[in-house]
């Protein structure tokens, strides 16, 4: 499920938090290291899909697309997560993430993180810590679905319908017997945003039980592509300069820094 980790991306990277959350395989995929892919098997069948089918696929490739080409944007929502095989692992917290050129900002719960030219920054209110980082100098991430991740999607088996939810639209990938993501839905409004996304999971440690099915799902507010709250991306909202070394701004004051290299 290598794309469909991939293709999270945009609503999902507002935090590895997430990952740890979330527990499930096919979001803690996006923030760790891609296995080796395995050697081909022989003899494998992959299913062909109609024009129909193939179509819907590229509507769904476009979706992320034209996310991935903004310069600039403001998603905000919720995510929760519920673990049909163990409750206390439930979850529900509101996030925001903010994009602009090579500026990013997010807020998961408690958490933010902030990446600016140089400098990498993450907030934990309820530890009271600071934590920083350099950022190395590097290409702009761009999100961008090609021919071959489609292909390799469509290797998955997957059957792809749409419907209409009115004011929306939802592309649905349903397959009951896969090993990992069951079914996937993407709902967009009459703009083209992604204004929703649900994933359900099998439980690993049982993924034979249906019951236990770890659901997964990300609703997004209205998205804005212009008059973005600068205020996100100044890191004097967090600390300051004293001398040759950082300090808490004074709204954290009592805020632990440290440094990591």
């Amino acid at each position: 499920m290598k794309f469909i980790r991939q293709i999270l991306i945009p609503v999902l990277i507002v935090t590895s938090a997430v990952a740890a959350v979330a527990s499930g395989s096919a979001i803690r995929g996006i923030f760790t290291p891609a296995r080796p892919a395995a050697a081909a098997r022989p003899n494998i069948t992959f299913p062909v899909y109609d024009a129909g089918a193939d179509s819907l696929f590229h509507e769904l490739a476009a979706l992320y697309n034209r996310i991935g080409e903004l310069k600039a944007y403001l998603a905000e929502g919720t995510i929760r997560v519920t673990d049909q095989g163990d409750s206390s692992r439930n979850t529900d917290l509101r996030f925001r993430y903010c994009h602009k050129d090579s500026m990013d900002y997010y807020q998961l719960g408690d958490q933010e993180m902030l990446a600016v030219p140089g400098l990498y920054l993450s907030v934990n209110h309820t530890l009271k810590k600071i934590m920083m980082s350099p950022r190395p100098q590097a290409g702009q991430f761009k999100l961008l679905i090609n021919e071959e991740q489609l292909s390799e999607l469509k290797k998955e088996g997957y059957d792809i319908t749409k419907e209409n939810a009115d004011p929306f639209t939802v592309i649905r990938l349903k397959r009951e017997k896969h090993v990992s993501c069951r079914e996937y839905r993407v709902t967009y409004d009459s703009t083209g945003f992604i204004r929703g996304i649900f994933m359900r999971n099998a439980n690993e440690a049982v993924p034979e039980d249906f019951s236990k099915d770890r659901l997964i799902s990300v609703q997004i507010n209205p998205w804005r592509t212009e008059y973005l709250p600068a205020q996100l991306f100044r890191v004097n909202r967090y600390i300051v300069k004293n001398g040759d070394s950082w300090m808490p701004a004074s709204a954290f004051r009592n805020y632990e820094i440290k440094y990591i290299y």
